[in-house]
C-alpha cells in the first residue's frame, strides 16, 4: 500500500538516532523542521485493512551482547559490545578495544548507536 515506507511508533526524543540509523532506513519523514505524525485512528484503520500478518513489533532495547558504536564523548567512533545493562541509571557497561587492550567502561545508553536484531 505504501511501498518503501514503514510506519513506526517510537519516542522521538529518546529513539530518534536508533530509528534514523536502523538498517534499511533512509530517514524519518518530515516537513521542514516538523516530523510527520499519524493519528491512532488512522493507524487502526490501516491495521484493519492490512491484517495482523503485516504488523511487526520490534524491540529497540539494548541487550547484553549487542554490538554498538559509541557516538559521543572521548570514545566516539569506537565499536564495543554491551556486557551489562544498568536500567535504573539508563546506562550500560561496554567492552571495547582501546589502544590494543580490552577496556570496560560505563556509558549512557543515549550515547550509543546499535542495530536491533
Amino acid at each position: 500500500m505504501f511501498p518503501s515506507y514503514l510506519f513506526a511508533h517510537f519516542e522521538l526524543a529518546t529513539q530518534h538516532r536508533q530509528v534514523e540509523h536502523a538498517h534499511g532506513v533512509r530517514g524519518i519523514v518530515r516537513f521542514a523542521n516538523r516530523y510527520a505524525t499519524i493519528d491512532d485512528g488512522v493507524l487502526a484503520q490501516l491495521r484493519d485493512y492490512v491484517g495482523a500478518n503485516e504488523i511487526k513489533e520490534l524491540d529497540y532495547g539494548l541487550s547484553q551482547g549487542d554490538n554498538v558504536r559509541i557516538m559521543q564523548g572521548a570514545f566516539a567512533g569506537l565499536e564495543a559490545v554491551v556486557t551489562q545493562i544498568l536500567p535504573v541509571r539508563e546506562r550500560v557497561k561496554i567492552l571495547m578495544d582501546f589502544l590494543g587492550r580490552k577496556v570496560e567502561a560505563e556509558v549512557d545508553c543515549s550515547s550509543l548507536l546499535w542495530q536491533a536484531a
